[in-house]
């Protein structure tokens, strides 16, 4: 049991966070999970997007979504594009009006359709 709680906690500290902005402008981090249709996340270098989204501002933004198609190349993405979970920030800030929770994004609609076969 005591190794189980270890893991578990361990498992809690990798969880992927993200930076959630508050209707008041302040900054909120938080499990990916969390994250809720209309919020909007704070994206930045590293960051693995963990929903799909809308881009309401972005200051240099590249993404590269070879996760997702397998493409190796980053694109930059002007504010308005569309971004799907999985896709990976490589330079630049931004922020995402979330419009779909992880559980019903396309990567794990992707996911889904892989583990039937």
């Amino acid at each position: 049991v005591r190794s189980w709680l270890a893991l578990e906690k361990l498992q809690l500290l990798t969880a992927p966070r993200v930076i959630r902005l508050d209707a008041d402008g302040s900054e909120t981090s938080v499990l990916a999970e969390e994250l809720q249709k209309n919020d909007r996340i704070k994206l930045v270098i590293g960051d693995q997007i963990p929903c799909d989204g809308e881009l309401v501002d972005a200051l240099g933004l590249e993404i590269n979504e070879g996760l997702i198609t397998g493409e190796s190349a980053s694109v930059a993405c002007p504010k308005g594009s569309i971004l799907f979970a999985g896709s990976l920030v490589t330079s630049g800030i931004g922020v995402l009006h979330v419009n779909t929770v992880l559980r019903e994004s396309r990567i794990a609609r992707m996911t889904e359709g892989i583990k039937k076969y």
